[in-house]
């Protein structure tokens, strides 16, 4: 059995998760799906980080792809295989999250009554709190908080239809991730509101074991919107925890929470499996095209909202049916995911961006002269260097969990010296911290300024920007340094 290891940006507030579209023969005259039924699952994933996630300013290094032009399958360099992921029902979270009803705002047919998303993030990041407005929330939605608060005391989550690589097909089934973000949202505020009601211990092992059920679902096996949601309920876990900060009065327990922090930021073991599921769904779709390509040109042909493009690159096809080569699609898709995967452990510090060379002519009178047009045009829709950013959000996770761990050191500090901060960073070390964690970005220390009360991280261009002053913390993964106020 293979084991799992126990912030959303201002954009995700107006772009929540898109459902991926139907497989075409599933939905006959809609043009949409028929261009991406190669990849169902892989678009709505590249729009989804292309709508919520700004990819990092990195160092490009040249792709080597150019074995994709041999018309012998490559070699992985990697492993792209996954495994078998059997976990116990009676411990898997994801049952009592599938048993959530759809989330949305004043939805009489949900567990969960919303109120403004805006006012919800206000309230995790500590900007405003309604007392009535809040208990009124808690109350209204009380139901659903029981079957999260289930889920959150599982050690587990695995989507079961995900877990075995022979199953996967176009058809996989999907789930309503965004009532589970909603639930984790209501959930964070219930914590936060525990600690305005002098319970501020038992808000912050509520926000833990959101956190935690944030991590598993990012280990899981299941592709990587699913990792994404993971993430962004990680962030929004970091969020609240700040928030509760300054209620604690309990020393141990801010030692013992900062300790716990550290297993939560290894994140890239879920990601390698993510990115596998992905390639494997990906390789089902080029097959079934393959095989169905004559039905899916019908549909185009027969679509009146069909874009002429498409129609012309379809109808092109139909004549020539080897302007789609299905080795040579397999082989760019095969090299793309080998070096994603192959990535995995590049670290924050050395982040590099790959560079993929243009699978078609900017010519686009040039076309019908391209080798495996089809499969090539394909691959440009599905946008897949937007699977190159999550490595981004992968290190803003880390950068959350140790700034966290230094805020709740600077706490415990304050708490034993009359509310004074410390003269620099070595002070918190040993008594409240081993050692110092540091910044992802640089492999070297946080920035610290006292007179301000501030660290902060530099960030993906790793550059000074003196901590974002004034405004610290204000939504801190799209500022230049992922800044953080010492309150």
């Amino acid at each position: 059995m293979e084991n799992q290891t126990p912030e959303p940006t201002s954009s995700e507030q107006q772009n929540p998760v898109p459902p991926p579209p139907v497989p075409v023969h599933h939905q006959a005259g809609k043009v949409v799906a028929t261009i991406v039924v190669l990849i169902i699952l892989l678009v709505a994933t590249g729009l989804w980080f292309k709508k919520n996630f700004k990819s990092p300013k990195q160092a490009q290094v040249p792709a080597n792809i150019a074995a994709v032009k041999q018309q012998e399958q490559p070699k992985p360099t990697v492993d792209l295989n996954l495994s078998v992921i059997n976990v116990p029902d009676a411990d898997n979270a994801f049952f009592d999250l599938n048993n959530i009803k759809s989330a949305g705002l004043n939805s009489s047919t949900s567990d969960f009554t919303e109120i403004k998303l805006e006012d919800e993030f206000s309230i995790i990041r500590g900007q405003s709190f309604d007392a009535t407005v809040i208990n009124k929330l808690i109350a209204d939605n009380q139901i659903g908080l029981d079957k999260f608060e289930k889920a959150t005391q599982k050690n587990y989550f695995q989507v079961p239809a995900y877990s075995d690589p022979a199953k996967i097909s176009l058809n996989i089934p999907l789930y309503p991730m965004n009532s589970w973000r909603a639930a984790a949202r209501v959930y964070l505020i219930k914590a936060i509101n525990l600690a305005h009601q002098e319970q501020p211990e038992q808000g912050l092992n509520l926000a833990e074991n959101t956190l935690k059920l944030g991590h598993n679902i990012q280990q899981s096996q299941g592709g990587i919107i699913l990792y994404l949601v993971g993430t962004a309920i990680k962030l929004q876990s970091i969020e609240a925890m700040q928030t509760i900060l300054p209620y604690l009065q309990s020393i141990p327990n801010i030692k013992a929470v900062s300790d716990a922090l550290g297993k939560y930021q290894k994140n890239r073991e879920g990601l390698a499996r993510d990115f596998k599921f992905e390639y494997a769904h990906q390789i089902k779709g080029v097959e079934f095209e393959a095989k169905n390509y004559l039905q899916d040109i019908k549909e185009v042909e027969n679509s009146p909202d069909a874009d002429p493009e498409l129609k012309q690159i379809f109808s092109y096809w139909k004549n020539n049916p080897k302007a789609f080569n299905e080795e040579e699609t397999k082989q760019y898709v095969t090299a793309h995911f080998t070096q994603l995967v192959d990535k995995i452990n590049q670290p924050c510090s050395d982040l590099k961006t790959m560079a993929f060379p243009p699978l078609l002519p900017a010519d686009k009178s040039q076309y019908l002269n391209t080798e495996n047009l089809v499969g090539k045009w394909m691959l440009t829709q599905v946008e897949l260097e937007n699977f190159d950013s999550i490595f981004g959000k992968a290190c803003q996770d880390e950068v959350g969990l140790r700034a966290t761990q230094l805020l709740l050191a600077f706490h415990a500090y304050k708490l034993e010296h009359g509310g004074n901060l410390p003269d620099n960073l070595n002070d918190l070390v040993p008594n409240y911290l081993a050692s110092l964690p540091l910044d992802p970005f640089t492999d070297k220390n946080f920035i610290y300024n006292h007179d301000k009360k501030v660290i902060y991280s530099l960030g993906t261009n790793k550059t000074d920007e003196g901590g974002n002053l004034p405004d610290v913390g204000k939504d801190w993964p799209v500022m230049p340094d992922y800044s953080f106020a010492i309150k």
